[in-house]
């Protein structure tokens, strides 16, 4: 028989939200990949060649082959880090909905990404607003995607504290009103 009182209304409602923000927080993971190669490519524009021309002077060691691996190998270990991190997230979050496992540890996490998006809007923000040579509509989509990222990563956050609020610290449901 389904509890209609209000705290499993608040319950089901938190967990259905979680779920689906954790499939959000997955399918973000694409977005990672396209942000990443999408730096690539920027690279290659006048300011992304005067960034690189930055980089480059400091590793004066190595030859441009080894410097364009090691540039390839740290972008795509960074995106595979960040992949990992979302899919992680996401699934964990989709597990506590269903009830199956309650870890913190995907909710501090979480609060990277938090993190992480914070800046990179911030960041878009201000080349937005100084101008220069990134092109305005790629950073007014990174904006709105980014800020979407965040938001629904501190919904996930907030239903996650809630369910844990709504059954109880231990894991175990509190008794709600029957």
């Amino acid at each position: 028989m389904v509890q209609n009182d209000s705290q499993h209304v608040k319950l089901r409602r938190c967990q259905n939200t979680l779920s689906v923000v954790g499939t959000g927080i997955i399918l973000f993971a694409a977005w990672s990949l396209v942000k990443t190669f999408g730096t690539l490519f920027v690279m290659q524009s006048d300011s992304g060649q005067l960034r690189i021309v930055e980089l480059r002077q400091m590793t004066p060691e190595l030859t441009d082959a080894e410097f364009f691996l090691l540039l390839l190998v740290t972008a795509l270990i960074t995106l595979l880090l960040e992949i990992v991190l979302r899919v992680y997230i996401g699934l964990s979050a989709k597990a506590e909905a269903r009830g199956s496992k309650r870890r913190r540890l995907y909710i501090i996490l979480a609060g990277f990404l938090v993190l992480e998006s914070i800046g990179i809007v911030a960041t878009s923000l201000m080349q937005l607003v100084a101008g220069g040579d990134t092109d305005p509509e790629q950073l007014v989509t990174t904006i709105i995607i980014e800020t979407t990222s965040l938001i629904m990563i501190i919904e996930m956050m907030i239903s996650a504290i809630r369910i844990r609020r709504l059954t109880g610290s231990g894991g175990h449901p509190i008794h709600l009103k029957e």
